[in-house]
């Protein structure tokens, strides 16, 4: 089975490919044929100006690069999830 969420794009999402985003409890419930539930959830959604330019010029300091934006990224968001 394969869930295209791509608009069109070469690639299909399928649900092998998302499974680390999803949830393990998630997985657990589906394994067991559990199609339905609920659960409490909240979303934030943060605009960060000049994340796209500033991630392209860490990423190009390899491992590295990458621990710097994730630093950048536990700053700016860990006050916000934790108020």
């Amino acid at each position: 089975m394969s869930l295209d969420l791509n608009d069109g794009a070469s690639d299909a999402v399928t649900p092998a490919s998302i499974h680390i985003l999803t949830p393990r409890f998630i997985l657990e419930q589906h394994g067991r044929g559990e199609f339905s539930g609920e659960l409490r959830a909240a979303t934030l959604f943060v605009d960060i100006s000049g994340f796209s330019a500033m991630v392209d010029t860490l990423m190009a300091h390899g491992q590295h690069g990458a621990e710097v934006a994730a630093d950048i990224m536990r700053a700016v968001l860990e006050p916000v999830i934790d108020t």
